[in-house]
């Protein structure tokens, strides 16, 4: 990437960066020369509560079922600058796949004259007299490769709804219809 993500990235402390069960994983990558250079605890790999997984009642019997979902995490942190970014991949019961950014460090400040409180609402917010938190976005962007089992057996299915227009066959006009893509 434009940074070197990878070359950034910063060892990490179980019960600190990661839960304390984590497992941490050295990693070694190739530096901006080609040169090997070695981070410890650059991975952690831990699991988390996911939430609820599936739950129905069935009031006629007085029964509820609930099942909790756990979520595996792969994790590391990369600073750049004034900048730690925490970067997982969450991988869900239901074969879902999720990736999570959370950002912290420190503002990017630049001096600023302290009398044009003004100015500052353009191009940032002041955070302290002559000082500005300038405004400004983070990108990330990935390409994934899913050909897991090989390009001729995987397929993306996406299943749109619509609603059905009003007519006899929805007078409550509430009836949708599913189209698969």
């Amino acid at each position: 990437g434009e940074y070197g993500l990878g070359r950034m990235t910063s060892p990490q402390e179980a019960g600190l960066d990661a839960p304390a069960q984590a497992t941490l994983l050295d990693e070694d990558l190739a530096d901006e020369f080609g040169k090997p250079m070695h981070i410890p605890r650059a991975i952690a790999i831990y699991e988390r509560d996911g939430g609820v997984f599936w739950r129905h009642q069935d009031a006629l019997v007085g029964r509820t079922d609930s099942r909790r979902a756990s979520e595996l995490v792969i994790q590391c942190i990369v600073t750049i600058s004034n900048y730690d970014y925490l970067l997982s991949w969450v991988f869900r019961q239901d074969g879902t796949i999720a990736f999570e950014s959370d950002l912290t460090g420190i503002m990017l400040g630049k001096a600023v004259d302290p009398h044009a409180h003004e100015h500052a609402g353009h191009t940032g917010h002041m955070v302290a007299p002559g000082v500005s938190a300038v405004h400004h976005q983070h990108f990330f962007n990935f390409r994934l490769d899913l050909d897991v089992d090989g390009a001729e057996g995987n397929r993306a299915y996406e299943l749109d709804s619509k609603a059905q227009p009003p007519g006899p066959s929805n007078p409550a006009l509430n009836a949708i219809e599913m189209t698969e893509t």
